[in-house]
């Protein structure tokens, strides 16, 4: 009888099924890019928050900074917004590609229905 270990074990000395050893690769080059698209995201978010630091500090008057602030704001919750979906997309691909050809099964028909 194998344990979990051995079969971990198995899989990463490249004695475990092929297939797996595939899919595990595949996943791991998800992780890596997905890895890299946050690494730029978190860079991205950086320049956006020094640019309207900066501007903000150059204001002079209280309307003007509002001003500011509220664009400031929009564009944070725009790249909020698109930081959690390309999250949710990412992970979603990553349950795809784990699950690979795995079908998942139907209601049975009853007498009658169409195809």
């Amino acid at each position: 009888m194998t344990g979990f270990d051995d079969k971990d074990q198995a899989v990463s000395s490249g004695t475990g099924s092929p297939g797996r050893n595939s899919t595990i690769e595949r996943l791991g080059e998800q992780v890596k890019l997905g890895h890299q698209a946050w690494l730029e995201r978190l860079r991205v978010m950086q320049e956006v928050e020094t640019f309207f630091a900066k501007e903000l500090l150059a204001t002079r008057e209280p309307s003007e900074a509002l001003k500011v602030c509220n664009r400031w704001i929009a564009k944070r919750l725009e790249l909020l917004a698109a930081d959690s979906r390309d999250f949710t997309g990412f992970w979603m691909d990553l349950v795809m590609t784990a699950a690979g050809d795995f079908k998942v099964p139907r209601a049975p028909r009853r007498k009658g229905e169409d195809a």
